[in-house]
This record gives structure tokens, sequence and C-alpha cells, in this order.
């Protein structure tokens, strides 16, 4: 059990090296029955640092509160835990003390029960232990500096969860967008919490640029090269970047220095975002995932240059994880995917979320084009077009409406809270952000549990002439773990009103069977002057009651959640 844990957190916590990656995957293929050259040879850079690892059983008094923010506890020492007795703590016999007779259930159960756990969670968590405690960097120029050079060595990739959950990474871009590291070692409004995600978001993009210019392989080899020769040493920046000079010839402090003093981010659109499914010889027979085929617009409108992560990508039969986008620069990307999707992300940029991931279920046939490569784009794809005019719920046309006691108790509040605040509460409107919502830099909607149709949405807008129009809403959907929501559920549906010359006309629509992106309501005549339209929390179509397994376990379906995005108006009869 030991050896597998061991196994499994350093490969979750160390940028191990190859060869050493390789025996330990055999050691916890075979439990250890291996013949031939020892698997546990000594590789501080990729695996646990020191040559002893002991488990001291401290007596229950020796106890203390569990500090969430630490980075470890004072159970942690330099290859040392410090056990509780028999895994009980003293706080087991605050309320009341068992029997005599229980000790040795609770130390079995306990036991048991933890010490999967011991080296991953929690005030035993030995992770600590693996990265940054095995050498000291320090600089009078760069602060931090050890927390930047240490968070290096560890491989765990944070792109996709900021894509899933970016209110991660939100508080950190809206405070650099503005502002630079080392103003946040400054800045008393920069609470500790902030400003050690700062640090590690800041080192996510710094090793993106890197890894760009060099290879991820390239740049983890140095690393753990530099670490092997300096073991447990305090060492100065300038030696690293010495080496890093003579190993590259990139001169990593002056693009430290640039680093620290950078007060913005980039902003990178995106458009024509597709996805197709390539035929069996493409994808190859035989494999359990088949590969697909994306393609996509990128436009940097700013002057500051950013890196754009496109995962498990391949140009032309060659491994591609990085683009580079410069200042004013509109691509287009075209690749093949190891997989059926397509995630695009950035390390830190303004969007939020960071980037789009195209999911499975919306993955297009097979169209027949299969170039791969970088080509010059028109960048007015990403300008409005003539004739449209489109109110997004972050316009000032757009307005929530609320019951006028529940209005009040809102205004109290301060207004619609964001999801992951709202306490799992969507009775009211909520503020949700999601790749697959529309939006420019901040694609965003609200969203609230089907009601009874006493909630509404608004958009209204000034219509510049009398004509035909084209009535659209976008048609969106949301991905987060865990939730018992659904906005495209099957069988349900949700009802717009739009308003013209002849007064409001209902429109019903089941928005699982539209595709994601604008879905027409109809065409209308609308005069010159104001024109609005309605989204209502009604829904329903589909049965919110529990099902029965087959095996008779209670199965809760997921709830219908109404989305109140974006509204179009588009020209016709011209």
């Amino acid at each position: 059990m030991i050896r597998d844990i061991k196994y499994m957190t350093e490969s979750t916590v160390c940028q191990m090296d190859e060869d050493y990656k390789q025996k330990a995957n055999a050691v916890w293929r075979k439990r250890g029955e291996i013949e031939g050259e020892d698997p546990e040879a000594y590789s501080p850079s990729g695996r646990y640092p020191y040559k002893w690892f002991i488990v001291m059983e401290t007596p229950v008094s020796y106890s203390r509160r569990y500090r969430g923010w630490a980075q470890n506890e004072e159970y942690l020492q330099a290859g040392i835990v410090f056990m509780q007795e028999r895994m009980a703590s003293a706080f087991y016999f605050e309320s009341t003390p068992p029997p005599v007779e229980e000790w040795d259930f609770v130390a079995m159960n306990n036991f048991k029960g933890d010490i999967a756990m011991i080296f991953k969670s929690g005030k035993y968590k030995i992770a600590p232990m693996f990265v940054g405690n095995t050498f000291f960097m320090s600089s009078e120029e760069f602060p931090a500096i050890q927390e930047v050079i240490k968070m290096f060595g560890m491989p765990v990739d944070k792109l996709p969860a900021a894509m899933q959950a970016p209110e991660r990474v939100r508080d950190v871009a809206a405070y650099l967008k503005d502002h630079s590291l080392m103003q946040a070692f400054t800045d008393e409004g920069v609470s500790p919490e902030l400003l050690g995600e700062i640090i590690e978001w800041k080192t996510i993009e710094l090793k993106e640029y890197l890894k760009h210019e060099l290879s991820e392989e390239k740049l983890y080899g140095f690393y753990n090269r530099f670490l092997q020769e300096h073991l447990f040493e305090t060492v100065d920046i300038d030696l690293f970047c010495e080496e890093f000079m003579k190993e590259f010839g990139m001169d990593l402090k002056e693009r430290l220095r640039t680093w620290y003093t950078r007060d913005h981010l980039p902003v990178l659109l995106l458009e024509d975002v597709v996805l197709t499914e390539l035929p069996e010889e493409e994808g190859g027979e035989g494999r359990q995932s088949k590969s697909a085929y994306g393609r996509f617009k990128v436009y940097n409108p700013g002057d500051v240059e950013g890196v754009l992560v496109v995962s498990a990508a391949r140009i032309k039969g060659e491994k591609v994880r990085s683009f580079l986008i410069q200042g004013h620069e509109c691509k287009e990307i075209r690749v093949k995917m190891d997989y059926r999707g397509l995630m695009i992300t950035s390390p830190l940029v303004q969007n939020i979320p960071s980037g789009r991931w195209v999911l499975t279920d919306e993955i297009r046939p097979f169209e027949g084009d299969t170039l791969t490569g970088v080509f010059p784009a028109d960048s007015t794809v990403f300008l409005p077009r003539p004739g449209e005019i489109i109110v997004n719920n972050r316009d000032e046309g757009f307005r929530l409406v609320e019951p006028q006691g529940e209005k009040l108790f809102t205004l109290l509040r301060g207004g619609p809270k964001s999801w992951d605040k709202a306490r799992r509460n969507y009775e009211r409107w909520v503020e949700m952000v999601d790749n697959r919502f529309y939006g420019t830099v901040v694609h965003d909607a609200y969203c609230k549990s089907v009601g009874e149709g006493k909630y509404k949405a608004e958009w209204t807008t000034q219509i510049p002439e009398a004509g035909e129009y084209e009535v659209y809403f976008y048609n969106g959907d949301f991905f987060k773990m865990g939730m018992l929501f659904q906005a495209r559920k099957k069988g349900t549906c949700i009802y717009y009103t739009v308003y013209d010359s002849l007064g409001g006309h209902e429109i019903r629509v089941e928005p699982a069977e539209e595709s994601m992106g604008w879905v027409s309501l109809g065409k209308y005549y609308l005069e010159k002057g104001e024109a609005k339209v309605v989204l209502d929390d009604r829904g329903g179509g589909s049965e919110e009651v529990d099902e029965k397994s087959e095996g008779g376990m209670r199965m809760m379906q997921n709830k219908q959640m109404i989305v109140a995005d974006a509204v179009k108006w588009v020209r016709r009869g011209r």
C-alpha cells in the first residue's frame, strides 16, 4: 500500500525524469517483484527526495487544529511524519470519552480508513516534502523567487481546472490586468491567500512561455539536472540564470525582470471554433479513443502577446502544444487531435473563462478537410456584422425581473450572486461563467432553476429603421462537475416572448433539440424604436422525479436550468 501511494504521489507532485518514471512504473505494476537494476535508484528531482522515511507516533496530547491555508503542518518535517497515537486525536475525546473497550475499535477503524489518505491530504500530506524543500533559491532583486522556481517542478496542469472552474483564477486575472507581480508584494489590499494564487498563476504563465520557446522536455530536463547538481544547497538566482544562458542562450534574468513588472494581460478572442470527427483511416482502427480534427480563428486585439495552449494537438504529424499570438495578429489554426475533444486555453488572460472547450456533444460529422497548420486570417470576422443588433446579459439593454418581495431581498443581499457564492440556491437568478455561453472577453449568463414564470429576463434595443427582422436567442450550455442542473435537458422546453408592432408572440423552444449557438425565434415586422424580447422561468415537459435503477437504488435526475444569455436582431428583406 505504501509503495503504491509513494508512486502515485511522486507521479502527481514531481516532474520525474523519464528513466525513473519507467522504473517506478514497473515497480508499481509488479509490486516490487522485478529483477535486475534497482528501480529505487536515487533520483532527487523526480521522486521522494530523502533516503529515509520515519513515521513517529506521538502522544494524543500533541495536536493542533488543521490550518487549511498552510502548505504543511508541524507534523511534517524533512523525511519525518509525526503521526498521532493510534491515529486518534485529542479532539476525538472532547465530547464524550469512549469506553476502554472501544479503543481498539477506534485504532483499527481510523487506521484502515485513513492510511490510504495519510500521504495525500490533511495535516499528514507529504507532498510538500517532494518539491521545494531540497534547495533554496535566493535573490535580492526578485521577491519570493524560491516559490517561483519551486513550482517549476510541479507537473500538474491546472489549465483544464481553470476552464471548468474559472472562479479559481478570476480574482487573479482581475488584479493582474492592471497590476504587476512586483506590485502585489507591497499592496496591502492583497491578502496572503490571493498573493499565493497570484504567484502560482504567474509561474504557470512563465512556464508556458518558456515551454513554447524551448519545449517541455528541454525545460524540465534542465530543471532536474540543476537540482541534482545542487541538492540541499542555497543557490543564488544568478547561478540558475547563468546555467540557463549556457544551456539555451536565453537571458532568463532579463526575462524575469519583464515578467515581474508586466502590469497588463492580453486578450485572445476565439471565433469559428469547429471540431469534426475523422474517418476511420484517419483516426486509426482499434483505438479506444478516436482522433478528431479541430479548427479555429484567434485574434489578439491588444499590444501584449499571448500564448494559446491546445492540448494533444498535432500539425503534420508532429506534437504541438502552444502558439504565440502577437499583438494585433489574427491566425487560423488547424490541428488533428489525439482524442475526440478540443481544449483551447491560456495561462493568464483577461478572458473569462480562459479559452474554449469543445466536448463530444458538439462534434460535427467529417467535412472532408484534414489540412493542418497555422495560417493568416482576416480579423474582420471578430467585428459586428452589418445589420445585426446583439444585446448580451452584460449590456445596458438587459435586465432581470423578479417578484417585488424577492427583488427587495436580492437588493438587500447586494444583487444577483455568482454561482460559486450562491450556495446552490438557484431559486433566484445567479451569474454563471462558462465557455459555452455567449460573450467576447467574458462568457457568462444568468441562470436559475425552473419556476412558475414569475422571474423574467428582458432584452431591449432601439431598431434604427422599420422592416423585417429575424430574432435569435443564444442557446448556451454549461458544464459544472457535480451540479444537479442541466440547461439543455432532454424533453424540456423554455418560453420566449417576442414583441413587435402587433404585440407579444410567445414561442416555445426545446433547447436540447437545437444546436448550441444562435437559434431563430422567427421573423417579425418591427417599427422604428424600441424592440423587446422576454424570457420567463417556466420550463417543463420532462418529469422531475427520481428514477430507480435496476438494483433498486434511487438516482436523482438533473433538474432543468433556465439560461438568460443573449438576443440578436438581424435585418432581413433588403
